[in-house]
Parts: C-alpha cells; structure tokens; sequence
C-alpha cells in the first residue's frame, strides 16, 4: 500500500514532489518482496487523506488459485471522492471480487458523494490497451498492476493541476485516454528492480528470497548480458548459502541454495570477480554440503537393487545423479579448491561398467551351459531324470533367476547413467590432474567409463581432458586395446596450440610401448602445421624413436627423412621437396620457411603448383605474407627467370584462393610483356573463375592483346559470355546456392563495392524473400563510410519495411549505424527497439550511440 505524504501536498499547485514516484515505487516493492500488507479499512482511516494508491489482489486467497492483481486511487476533493479503478479482466469471479471491493470501499469512506471511474479496454481503441489486455490473461499480472501505478502517478504529476479544481469530466477524459502501455521489457526491467530493492536489505526468509529468485530467473533468462554488478547486493545474495535461515526444515522438499549457486555459476560464466566475503561463503557452503546428494544416490540405488523395473525408482536416482552432477560442476567452478580428484572419482566411478557384472555375466553363461548339458540328458534318457539330477536342476534354475535380477539391476542403471552428461566433471578432473603432485590410482570403473566417453566425445575440452587423464595413468596395459579408438577420436580435436605439449608427453609415455597410429598421425601433423619451432622438434624426436612404421604410415617415415634433410641444410632439398609432393605427400613446416628463403629457385614455383593442383595441404600464411615482400623486392628486377618463377607462383596461388588481383602490382603492364602475356592471360582467367570481376582498364588492355594473341580472344569471349556476381545475384533463375557464393564475391571483393551493386542489392532487399536478409548484410558491408556524401542512394525507409520482420542482428543493425551517424536512421529505430528484451545492453549502448 502506497500512501503519498502530507508534505507531498503542500508543494503548491504539484500533487506530487519529483522525488514521489522513486522513493515510494521502491517503498511498495519491498512491502510485495516481504509480502507486508495492509487492509482496507485500515488504509481508510483517515479520510480526509486527499489522495491514496493501492495494489490489491482481489483474487481467491488460496494459492493453489490464480491472483488477480488490481491498481486503484482514491482521491478526495472537497467532499467528494473520486475512485479511479485501472484496468479489469473479463471473467464473472473478476467482476464479482471487483464489485465486492467497489462496496467495501463506500462502506468505509461513509459518504455517498463517491464516484468510481474505471478505465476500460472495450472503450478504449489504442492498440497499446488492448495489447496489455492480452499479457493480463496469463495470471501473471502483479507486474502490469505496478506498471500501471507507475504510469498513473507519472500522469498526476504531469497534470501539474491543485486537488481542488482537476476532477472535471475533461479530466475524466484524459484520464480514459491514459495509454497503459505494457510489455515484455516492462517484466523485465520489474524484477531488475525487485532484485534491486531485494538484496538492497537484510532479509531473514525464504519467502523473500523466492521472490528474489524468481526475479533473478526471469531477468537472466530474458537478458542474457545481465550481470548483478553491486559487490554489496552480490555478497549478500551469497551469505544466504551460510545462513540457517535456509536451510530446508524436515518438511521441506525445496532447497532455494541450489538456486543461489545456480545463479552466482551463471554470473560467473558472464565475468563476475567474486570477493573475499564470497569466496568466503562460497567454500563454507561447499565444505558443509560437500556430500550432498550422496545420501539420496546410495538410499535409490539400493532401491532399484531390490526392484530394477520400478520407474519411479529409477526416475528418483537419475534425477538424485544429475543433482550430484550440478553440483559437483558448480563446486569446480565456484570453489575449486574444495573439490578433489577423489571426490570425481568415487562419481564418476556410478556411471562405469562394474567388474561384478562381468563375472555375473559369465557365471551365468556357465549355469546356462550346465542346463543345457542336464536337459540334453534327459532328452537322452526319454524325459527321465534321476532324483538328484532334478534337485540339481531346480538349484541351477534358481541360481539363474538370482543373477538375473542383479544383471537386470545393472543393465537399468546403465539406462540411467548413459542420460547423464558428465563431461563438465571430465574437464575439472582434467584441470585437477594438472595440479597433482603425487600419483593417484583410479578406480577400474572411472577408467572404464572415461574411455567409453573417449571414444565418442565431440567436445574439444573433454579430450584435452582425457589426454591429460592418460598421462597420469600409472597402467595402460589393461586398456592397451581400447586406447588406439580413444586417440583416434580425440586427438584430431586438439588443436595446434600449446596444448599440444601434453600430448607429446602422452606420445613419450605410450611410443615406447606400441605404435599408435593415431599419435603417430598427431605428430606428423605437429611437423606440417605448428608454427612453434620447439613443439616440432620435440614432435620430430619422438617420431625418430619409432623403429617401424605399417605401409599405411610410409609417408610418415619419408617425411622425417625430409625434414632431417631440411634442417640439416641438405643441398637437394629443393628437388626433395618437389619429389615429396609429387608423390601427394605433405612438407613440413621447416620445409616451407626454407622455401621462403630461395623464391628464386626454379623448383619453387613448381612445388606449389603440384600443391594447388593436387589440393595436398594449405600453404602457411607465412609463405605467402613473404611471398608478397618478395615480389615488392624483385619488381625492378629484370631477370626474366625471376620474372617468370614469380608469375608462376601467383598463376598458383591465385588458383588455390590465396591472394587476388588486388595484390599484384602493376599487372596491367605485364600483358605487353611478350614472355609472361600468356602467364598474365592464365591469372585472369583463374581470378575470372574464382567469381572475380576484372577491372576494365584490364580488359580493355585484354582486348587490344586479342587482336593477335588467340588467349586473349578466347579470354574474352569468356568473359563477355559470363555473367558478373552482380549479374548472377539478381538473376532468379539461378541456383540460390550459386546466388549466395556470388553474394560473398561481392562483399570481399572492394571492386564490386559500387553504387550499381547498392541498387540491385536494395531491389533485392525489397522484392526477394529468398535473399533479403542476405542482401542487407551485404549492403551495409559494401557501403562506403559517410554514404550519404556519396553517389550512394540508399531508401533506409524502403528497406526498414522490408526487414522489419527478418531475424536481423543487432550487430548487423550497428554496422549500418556506423556506416553514418548523420543519416537519418529513425526508420530502423523500431527495428532496434524490437531488440531490446534479448539484447538489452547492446540495444541501450546502439540507442545511445
């Protein structure tokens, strides 16, 4: 309940002081958060109050019932009482409670000049009304209740009018005509202020904290940059996890700490630095409850022992398993120094497969074969069995079914355990193994269950993880079998960085034992791809160690015996090089640097030719940022030799896409040149194919050429035969396959980037639903900075009615607000509007900007 102050009213002709609405708004958030309340007749006490605001609910006072939440003014002037009611529902019991209100209210003011005024959607036409109409039916209406307190206080202020003289049917009007906008965003930026005011004040219960809660879970949900800044706020919503104020009572099935450290996981992930208070909190909760769980997972595990085929059962373990498993995660990532590797291990060593269900297995096997052998007997004897063969029989038939329900019980938890993600414990064991000082001796299910998840896991994280986790293994003889499908599957997801240090430890550890192919394969790969020098050297020791390599492996061997060859300076290399991959076979990294060092040899232009032409391996970027210094050096060099070995490696390099026309200079001059014309004829033609237009300086200089050069006709013919990016983008007929490719030649190629293209992509943007999305990042991308100072004509009208309803990203919407802030962008306002709930900080800086 919100009474406004004595004080508020003797401001002169303002009913309410400017600092009104923010102080009492915070005022009755907390009484909803501490879920204080007054009655009717109580507020009423003094009725020549001039002015009173109320939320009430006016709905069943049972919870299991819906709430109906009404905003409602009383106002007195003179002698009369005016009761301004904002907003209904539809329903009969609405009405009904609603009209009990109306009565109880004319009870206690005792007067019989009072006069109600409702607003009303059905009379009021705005689309605003009858959108908020709309959000009232989900029974979730507490949050329009304040929004519409909020709009009528504001509406009061705005009228700047005495309390003697406002109450006139003008001001009735008006107030009928009171847009009670509402949305999502509304919602949202509520429970930021619940959350506010909430972990503003010392609170001591859980209904409060629920309320606090339920807003955190709305606000993180909806905003997804949300972060609870406040140390103060932050430290307090901490301290709850320590307090015994929340702690679940015998009857309480509802811990709101697993809440908490649901939320404080997720600010971490979004960058939250905690403090000293809540490191502090943080490790007490996790020390006290370091078993949690526990209990739950033993108590159901015996359960489904008794009984496997009870689905309640098996619903309570796996729901017990995957709370052990959050929590678990959360102590690794909130107070990692509380969680230990024996803690992973006594978990994760549920989900692996038991020893004792092998040797069931096999017992059984073996009392099958004696059933079989006793039965085949009888069958011998004409269905006779001796007295001591029949009681054999029904002890072997009873042994069985026993096994059988502990194999049922074993198979139902296997069902159980294989829905369980645990890959978030696999990396905290792998961040654990790390820091081990002395060695730890893993139980068999904990390998058993890590190597299954080995052989399958697509995260990158988990097989940095398990690598780590076969390094510490003090025994792989067991799983020597099983290791080769783990490597196989991992190691290609670990890339080329320093991670690769442990996985040569793993190579020191497991060469010396049998030749993985997989890890032999990594190393190879280290030697062609690495760009740190010490990695591959060390990768290169480990290989030479091999003795043998299968037929499969060769091209290993002969690869070493090359980069021993390259960094011993060997005087072939170069036609060692050449030979290497004429055979399909990759070069290493060493191999590339020396290349760079000798542009000039003949035998280099021919290495990367047989590299693009057979697609072997990418060439490093190395080679062509050197490649390009190269030819800035050798430009006035006469020497047609060298003239020709470096069109002979742009002919290559432009064929494998790795540098355009752009990048060679002075091209244009060289189609005179009477000994590389037909090599500046070939980069063309393989610039033309790529989807690249040629500038018409070029093709002019091309068609003089065709006058007596039979390439150069040809070239041309081609290239007045085919169409442009330009062309094909907005022809329809076209594969939409074939008109995205030529969508990305025009975004990256900047000769494309004209006023033409802007005119056919803004038709595009228009008229094709195929393509319009598409078309607009491309427009924006090829806009000139300051477009508007240019030939560019852009229609941002036009175009914000034609994306209005596509999927386009605020990123997307920034670049063409960059693009020039002096443009008139309010057509694209609603659009960045629209944003708001799911990207609300980076809406708010764009809107700011």
């Amino acid at each position: 309940i919100v009474n406004i102050p004595d004080e508020s009213l003797k401001q002169g002709r303002n009913v309410v002081s400017e600092n009104f609405l923010e102080k009492e708004y915070e005022n009755i958030i907390l009484k909803y958060i501490r879920n204080e309340s007054t009655k009717l007749e109580d507020i009423i006490v003094d009725k020549d109050r001039p002015i009173i605001f109320a939320i009430c609910n006016i709905g069943s006072e049972k919870k299991e019932e819906n709430e109906h939440w009404i905003t409602f003014c009383i106002v007195k002037s003179s002698e009369n009482y005016y009761v301004f009611i904002i907003h209904s529902l539809k329903s009969e019991i609405y009405k009904s409670r609603k009209n009990e209100l109306k009565e109880s209210i004319k009870t206690k003011l005792n007067s019989k000049k009072i006069e109600f005024i409702e607003y009303d959607d059905n009379n009021n036409n705005n689309n605003n009304s009858r959108e908020e109409s709309i959000v009232v039916c989900i029974n979730d209406d507490i949050h329009i209740a304040f929004n519409n307190m909020k709009i009528f206080i504001q509406f009061l202020k705005n009228e700047n009018k005495n309390l003697t003289t406002i109450f006139n049917n003008k001001f009735e009007q008006k107030f009928k005509e009171i847009k009670f906008f509402f949305s999502n965003n509304e919602i949202i930026n509520f429970n930021k202020f619940v959350i506010k005011i909430g972990l503003s004040t010392n609170f001591r219960t859980k209904f409060v904290l629920e309320k606090i809660l339920s807003a955190l879970k709305i606000v993180v949900e909806k905003d997804n940059e949300y972060q609870l800044v406040d140390n103060d706020q932050f430290n307090r919503l901490t301290s709850t996890l320590t307090s015994q104020n929340f702690v679940p009572r015998n009857d309480e099935k509802i811990d709101l700490r697993e809440d908490v450290v649901k939320f404080i996981t997720i600010f971490k992930d979004r960058g939250k630095m905690f403090s000293e208070i809540t490191e502090t909190n943080l490790k007490t909760y996790f020390q006290a409850n370091k078993n949690k769980y526990s209990n739950d997972i033993d108590r159901f595990d015996e359960k489904l022992r008794q009984d496997s085929r009870d689905s309640r059962i098996k619903g309570c373990l796996s729901l017990a398993l995957k709370d052990r498993t959050q929590f678990l995660s959360s102590m690794g990532k909130l107070s990692r120094e509380q969680l230990t590797i024996e803690d992973l291990d006594q978990f994760i060593k549920l989900f692996g497969e038991s020893s004792q269900e092998n040797n069931l297995k096999i017992r059984k096997e073996q009392l099958d074969n004696q059933l079989r052998t006793i039965l085949d007997e009888k069958q011998n004897n004409n269905n006779e069995l001796v007295v001591t063969e029949q009681a054999k029989l029904i002890k072997i038939n009873y042994e069985i079914n026993e096994i059988q329900e502990q194999i049922d019980y074993y198979v139902a938890k296997f069902e159980i355990t294989k829905e369980i993600n645990i890959d978030d414990l696999i990396v905290l064991l792998g961040e654990k193994i790390e820091l081990i000082i002395t060695p730890y001796n893993f139980s068999k299910e904990t390998i058993d269950k890590i190597i299954a998840i080995g052989k399958i896991t697509e995260n990158k994280n988990v097989a940095i993880a398990i690598v780590k986790f076969l390094n510490i293994l003090s025994d792989t003889k067991q799983i020597e079998e099983k290791i080769e499908k783990v490597l196989a599957n991992i190691l290609p997801q670990i890339p080329q960085d320093d991670t690769v240090n442990i996985v040569l430890t793993l190579g020191k550890k497991l060469i010396k034992i049998v030749n993985y192919s997989s890890l032999l394969k990594f190393m190879y790969e280290i030697l062609i791809e690495n760009k740190n020098k010490i990695l591959r050297q060390n990768a290169l020791k480990l290989l030479q160690t091999c003795e043998f390599y299968p037929n499969n492996l060769k091209y290993i061997n002969q690869t070493i015996k090359l980069e021993e060859k390259c960094l011993n300076k060997d005087k072939n290399i170069f036609e060692d090089c050449l030979e290497q991959v004429k055979n399909q076979n990759k070069l290493t990294f060493n191999c590339f640097e020396e290349l760079i060092e000798h542009f000039s040899a003949n035998e280099i232009s021919k290495i990367i030719e047989q590299i693009v032409e057979q697609d072997i391996q990418k060439i490093p970027e190395v080679f062509i940022e050197k490649f390009h210094e190269y030819q800035k050096i050798s430009c006035s060099d006469k020497n047609s030799q060298t003239t020709a070995n470096i069109m002979s490696i742009r002919k290559s390099l432009i064929r494998g896409k790795y540098i355009n026309l752009t990048q060679i200079q002075n091209i244009g001059e060289l189609i005179d040149h009477p000994n590389v014309s037909n090599d500046v004829f070939d980069i063309l033609f393989a610039e033309f194919t790529n989807g690249n237009n040629i500038p018409n300086d070029i093709i002019e200089k091309v068609k003089r050429a065709a006058i007596t050069n039979e390439y150069a006709e040809n070239l041309i013919k081609l290239i007045e035969k085919t169409s442009s990016s330009i062309d094909i983008v907005g022809n329809p007929r076209k594969h939409l396959t074939e008109r995205k490719d030529a969508l990305d030649n025009i975004v990256n190629d900047k000769r494309n980037h004209t006023p033409y293209a802007a005119k056919i992509l803004k038709m595009l943007i228009k008229n094709d639903n195929y393509l319009r999305e598409d078309c607009f990042k491309a427009l924006i991308r090829i806009l000139p900075v300051d477009y508007t100072k240019t030939n560019f004509k852009i229609d941002l009208n036009e175009i914000a009615k034609s994306i209005c309803d596509c999927n386009i990203s605020i990123e997307n919407l920034s670049i063409l607000v960059h693009k020039d802030k002096t443009a008139d962008l309010s057509p694209i306002l609603p659009i960045i509007i629209d944003r708001i709930v799911d990207q609300q900080v980076s809406v708010l800086t764009l809107l700011g900007e």
